[in-house]
């Protein structure tokens, strides 16, 4: 009887779910406001709002929910699920998803399309169509499911702009998806520009194979699908600079043309414009001086506060790791943040967030509130000093 229950425990830890970080759970790392989200979600009831009641990981069915919604990214997906999102993808050719309960013919189905990343949606959008089949949304049980895929869809919105989004992703309730006609060859100038990037057949099955798929030896890597979208972005920067120097080649023959024969028709192409991405970032009021608590409170380390200069400090972020999961914002005691708010960024590497007022302690070099100073101190190295 024991090796048999023995068995079976190792059979069920074995079977496909995410694993998760508590590490990185909004109610771990503040108690200000409490997440519900993975509960209200889940459909097998594994998580309860009671701390001290385990997780019901035998009741997982791994429909992606968790990893999908959680505001700090506290889920890594199963390998398995993110096979099911990409494995043998074409991204030459439209990609349409739908659950279970849908019968229009996709290319991927799932259990619930709330349960895929928003990131691995842009992703997609960036490089062809993507479709979702939302008849039975209409009929479904669980409106906070179809809340979240609403959310995510607009986040979508968000990074990729309202004109690329209305010509990528394309949201059916009945009816077979058709690639529009203007759509349908794609000039290889237009690396973005609203159309995408131009990539071949075969390049387009080997995109995916960049996935940082989880492996056993890394067991965290909750942001496989943020690493993946960051990645097809500087391809795409670095594709769109290349257009710009051959563009700027071409208008330097075609005015030389121009120059030699006055009379001749030269049509001087114009410059690609390096695209911009709509992220959700940490908003800094001016009563921040940069502290430096919510650098310490990040899960994900994507934000850095620099070093004093001018009598400012520059606070850094990485778009690329930054949930805007709100962590740093409700943990702030000194008023200095306020949630989070959509910012164009260029690229999703770390740069410049904001710049604020700040002093340093002459003793501690910790941050104090412009005109707090005791004598060019903090007030615990001040106290100290009088003892």
């Amino acid at each position: 009887m024991g090796i048999l229950t023995r068995t079976l425990g190792s059979v069920m830890s074995a079977s496909p779910r995410p694993s998760f970080s508590a590490a990185r759970c909004i109610n771990r790392c503040q108690r200000r406001t409490t997440c519900t989200i993975c509960h209200d979600l889940c459909p097998g009831k594994v998580f309860s709002m009671d701390p001290k009641e385990p997780l019901h990981w035998d009741q997982c069915t791994n429909c992606g929910l968790c990893v999908s919604a959680c505001p700090s990214r506290c889920f890594t997906p199963d390998k398995e699920l993110q096979k099911q999102y990409t494995e043998n993808l074409d991204l030459s050719a439209p990609i349409s998803f739908a659950c279970y309960k849908e019968s229009t013919p996709c290319t991927r189905r799932v259990e619930c399309m709330a349960g895929i990343p928003w990131e691995l949606i842009s992703t997609l959008a960036l490089y062809t169509h993507v479709v979702f089949y939302v008849g039975a949304c209409s009929r479904c049980d669980h409106p906070k499911r179809v809340s979240c895929l609403r959310d995510n869809l607009k986040l979508v919105q968000d990074f990729l702009g309202v004109e690329l989004f209305a010509k990528r992703v394309h949201i059916l309730g009945q009816g077979r998806f058709e690639v529009p006609k203007e759509d349908k060859a794609i000039s290889r100038r237009d690396l973005f520009g609203g159309m995408g990037i131009t990539i071949g057949k075969t390049a387009a099955r080997q995109i995916l194979d960049m996935m940082p798929f989880i492996d056993e030896e890394e067991e965290d890597n909750s942001m496989a699908y943020r690493q993946l979208l960051a990645s097809t972005v500087d391809r795409i920067r670095a594709n769109t600079k290349k257009a710009q120097e051959e563009t700027k080649q071409a208008q330097a023959e075609a005015e030389k043309i121009k120059a030699e024969n006055p009379e001749a028709e030269v049509t001087i192409p114009a410059i690609p414009t390096m695209p911009t991405f709509g992220v959700h970032l940490p908003k800094f009021l001016k009563s921040c001086f940069g502290c430096n608590i919510c650098e310490r409170v990040c899960p994900h380390k994507a934000l850095e506060v620099g070093p004093l200069k001018d009598g400012k400090r520059t606070i850094y972020i990485d778009p690329s790791k930054c949930t805007g999961c709100g962590i740093c914002s409700n943990i702030c005691i000194h008023g200095g943040m306020s949630g989070t708010h959509l910012v164009q960024v260029p690229h999703m590497n770390r740069l410049p967030l904001v710049r604020v007022d700040s002093d340093g302690c002459t003793k501690c070099g910790m941050s104090i509130k412009p005109g707090t100073a005791v004598n060019g101190m903090c007030p615990v190295c001040a106290r100290k000093k009088r003892w």
